[in-house]
């Protein structure tokens, strides 16, 4: 039926922004070890935040106009994808002046998303579910940087940092695959 499309719709944004904050707050929470673990300087380590920050914020103006002229349903998939990529080699660099292109990828990456979903609900979801989908989002800020925290601690508790953009990786893949096959 069309209120079940609806509710798969908005079950599947909502995961696809939260397992996206996996891949993308986990650097700010486990900056601290990082910095200590390669010897950063804060300087370096706020560099990498900044960059990431520049890119996501430029990539969302862009991607806010052209989502228009793409499938947002592939753009979703492409994000969620590609930025499977920073998240591994933010685990495996040994260099930090390299992060903050690595990072700043990340965000460019990632900022293909939330327009995205925008895109979806608005072409497919009716006023009334439109409403229901705006409160189920506004969680997946919260939400997200809560699970991030956790598992970040979680992660630097059991093994170190590191392990932290593995499991962003491994988020970032499923929900790919979870996002093509449902939509």
């Amino acid at each position: 039926t069309v209120k079940k499309k609806s509710v798969i719709i908005i079950l599947l944004c909502w995961l696809v922004y939260i397992c996206a904050e996996l891949g993308r707050q986990n650097y700010n929470i486990i900056k601290v070890e990082i910095i200590s673990d390669l010897s950063m300087s804060k300087s370096e380590a706020g560099l990498v935040s900044s960059c990431f920050f520049v890119a996501y914020g430029l990539g969302q103006l862009i991607n806010g106009i052209l989502c228009k002229k793409y499938n947002s349903k592939i753009a979703i998939f492409i994000a969620l994808s590609f930025s499977i990529i920073p998240n591994i080699l933010m685990a495996v660099n040994q260099n930090p002046s390299m992060m903050k292109y690595i990072w700043g990828a990340n965000g460019l990456i990632q900022s293909m998303i939330w327009s995205s979903i925008i895109r979806i609900e608005a072409d497919y979801l009716s006023d009334k579910m439109l409403a229901v989908s705006v409160v189920f989002l506004s969680t997946t800020n919260a939400l997200g940087k809560l699970i991030v925290s956790g598992i970040s601690a979680y992660c630097i508790y059991i093994a170190n940092w590191r392990l932290a953009f593995y499991i962003g990786a491994v988020a970032l893949a499923t929900m790919a695959v979870l996002w093509i096959v449902g939509i």
